[in-house]
């Protein structure tokens, strides 16, 4: 399934005031994309920064994290060392924001680019972790907030609908925070949310293959009336152990077969 897309490297800068009256995200967006169109690096720039002013000012949160992380990406094609002072940009953008949505988004940002840039620090491993610690902290409040709010920053991927296109369902699936996301769906009546959530929170772990095929039967048996199970037979049938069975597959027909079987439960 394609994941719902949540940008994961951000530039924070100190921006100019510069009008943009009477002219719309999408012909200021259409700006930007014509000078990357002609390689002025400096015009698209320009345009980025406007719109990161103007969303800025009307609290276009989504607008604004897509135009800081575009700008962040052109500074560090010029210069690589930029990353930092835009890291440090970002962790202070993070510790004003006031908007629990929009903190543990820069949250989840920050976790991100401290384990994909482990020269920024020694300690990148704790740092990332800390970071997405915090960004999940209030499951509850992410559940309540829903991804068109920040669009274009989050781009609504074709599994957001089980999520029901909440900020949680983002967030916990960019941080790896499967348990998270389980845990909150058990308190709600999403059966098939709570089963993938389960089937992802199952893939991060190291099981056993005898230990995860115990776990994936049990999911079956109990969500076997959902179309979404077949998420759960695939992965039995690719990771699982058919040992104790004496199982073995050598035929896409026996596979379907074993799907079919597994949904018939």
């Amino acid at each position: 399934m394609r994941k719902t897309i949540l940008c994961a490297l951000i530039a924070l800068s100190i921006l100019p005031f510069i009008t943009t009256k009477g002219q719309t995200y999408s012909s200021l967006w259409k700006q930007a994309n014509d000078a990357a169109e002609k390689d002025l690096p400096q015009t698209e720039r320009e345009v980025v920064r406007k719109i990161a002013a103007k969303a800025e000012k009307e609290k276009a949160y989504g607008q604004l994290l897509k135009a800081e992380l575009k700008e962040a990406q052109l500074v560090t094609n010029i210069s690589p060392d930029s990353l930092s002072p835009a890291v440090e940009r970002l962790k202070k953008r993070e510790q004003q924001a006031q908007n629990v949505a929009l903190k543990a988004i820069y949250e989840t940002v920050l976790g991100r680019i401290y384990r994909d840039n482990t020269q920024l620090d020694d300690n990148w491993k704790q740092l990332a972790a800390d970071y997405w610690q915090k960004a999940v902290a209030q499951p509850q409040l992410l559940a309540a907030v829903k991804t068109t709010d920040y669009e274009p920053f989050v781009e609504k991927g074709t599994d957001s609908r089980y999520y029901d296109h909440t900020l949680l369902g983002v967030i916990c699936t960019e941080t790896e925070r499967f348990d998270v996301l389980h845990s909150y769906y058990l308190t709600t009546q999403n059966r098939e949310a709570q089963l993938l959530s389960a089937l992802s929170y199952l893939s991060v772990q190291s099981l056993s293959s005898k230990i995860l095929s115990h776990r994936l039967d049990s999911l079956i048996n109990l969500y076997g009336d959902l179309q979404a199970c077949g998420e759960a037979a695939i992965m039995r049938y690719e990771r699982g152990d058919f040992e104790e069975r004496g199982k073995r597959f050598d035929h896409e027909r026996e596979k379907i077969a074993f799907i079919d079987e597994a949904l018939k439960r």
